[in-house]
């Protein structure tokens, strides 16, 4: 294993605000970051003025709304499903990408292989949430409807099934499957979750809703203040969406015990996204699916994806809600890695010194104006600068590129810029 370590700047500089908000429960009130209790039950998280986190008080307002808001089920089951994902455009041209989907289940962990049947950027994803981490392995030809194997690949780390990397068809069933306190690491405001690679709107200042409607569906919704990022960096006001807009929204119908004989539950799902465009709203994404999850006689030891590569490169985010409160999500940080053995065995102690290290830094002088460019590596390496170190540094820098080249190829115009 060979690592280095990159600060990757995916935004840029704007005033960095900080939040918190106050839930209200039987006439009490504590203060935390980013979470509410709204006047008609829902669920939210929305700004406010920065307050000390009362976690006891957090566990228990948030804990209690969303109790029944996840499908969550001890015991193994395998999981069968399929997705239809369709792209639009403001032309009116509708693309739609087929998926399948199988993988494992057990009370909120979960391992998932999805897999093109016809799609854009022919990406397959394998990926795996075992409590903690996020682990996730995209696989994908040198150029996309080629008929070219998928001989490169590129993994990710997050603490949270919020992908900012995952495709979105990985990430509806990812969610499904969501458990409670997936849901809750959302709407406590540790760290800023971006459903995209590309921060085109001030994603990191959303606000959260969850509801339940009485024919059993439910529902999160995230709301966007109403300003676009500009070439330049700086946030310009949309006009028309002063109040902000609806980004993006997942809808779970109630899980459906199937009939015939079958032990099996049937979880369907939408994962809608949406972008303003002139004064009205553009739904850009809609992603359709179910899971079938039927119990199995198994015991499975731990929930991460197969390693099939010799030489993996891994991209780990999880110092991510380290770096938030300097940072205020207008940036994203990863620690790059190689694994070598086929397993996932990388010394996280490493990662944890390395964010400590940094953020230590930013402590004392500041979060630098531009840190692009910031690269070293790893302590037990130091005598090791020169070529090899740049060679690593190039290898990683050109890896993100080609599959950032795939997965965002229609992002030259504003429209296409939109649809990250």
């Amino acid at each position: 294993m060979r690592p280095i370590k990159y600060l990757k700047r995916k935004g840029r500089q704007a005033t960095l605000a900080s939040h918190a908000s106050v839930v209200r429960l039987g006439g009490g009130c504590a203060f935390f970051p980013h979470v509410c209790l709204r006047r008609n039950g829902s669920l939210g998280r929305q700004p406010g003025a920065t307050a000390k986190c009362h976690w006891l008080l957090f566990l228990l307002c948030t804990t209690i709304p969303l109790r029944g808001f996840a499908w969550e089920n001890e015991g193994v089951w395998g999981i069968v499903g399929s997705v239809v994902d369709v792209r639009s455009t403001l032309a009116g041209a509708h693309f739609t990408n087929t998926l399948t989907i199988t993988g494992l289940y057990d009370a909120g962990r979960f391992s998932l292989d999805v897999i093109p049947v016809k799609t854009d950027d022919e990406i397959a994803e394998s990926v795996a949430w075992d409590g903690e981490r996020l682990r996730l392995i995209q696989r994908f030809p040198e150029e996309p409807h080629k008929g070219l194997p998928r001989d490169r690949s590129l993994a990710y780390v997050e603490r949270s099934i919020f992908s900012r990397y995952a495709t979105h068809p990985a990430l509806a069933a990812m969610v499904t499957l969501a458990g409670t306190n997936s849901v809750q690491y959302l709407l406590s405001g540790q760290e800023p979750i971006i459903l995209a690679g590309a921060r085109v709107f001030p994603e990191e200042q959303n606000t959260y809703s969850v509801t339940f409607t009485t024919n059993g569906l439910r529902v999160l919704e995230a709301h966007t203040p109403g300003r676009e990022i500009t070439d330049s960096g700086e946030e310009r006001l949309i006009p028309g969406f002063k109040d902000g807009f609806l980004r993006w929204k997942f809808v779970w119908g109630a899980p459906d015990p199937m009939t015939g004989g079958s032990a099996g539950i049937n979880l369907p799902f939408e994962y809608r996204r949406f972008f303003p465009s002139g004064s009205k709203l553009f739904e850009y994404r809609t992603v359709k699916g179910a899971l079938t999850l039927h119990p199995e006689g198994r015991v499975v030891s731990d929930f991460k994806p197969r390693i099939t590569e010799s030489r993996l490169k891994v991209l780990d985010y999880s110092s991510r809600k380290d770096f938030y409160p300097f940072t205020k999500g207008l940036s994203d940080s990863a620690y790059g890695y190689e694994l070598t053995n086929l397993a996932w065995n990388f010394d996280e102690g490493k990662i944890s010194a390395w964010a400590s290290e940094v953020t230590s830094g930013w402590a004392i002088k500041g979060v630098p104006e531009n840190f692009e460019e910031t690269r070293t590596v790893s302590a037990h390496d130091t005598t090791k600068r020169g070529v090899a170190f740049w060679c690593l540094v190039a290898i990683f820098l050109s890896l993100p590129a080609v599959l950032w080249q795939l997965k965002r190829k229609e992002q030259n115009n504003p429209e296409q810029k939109a649809q990250s």
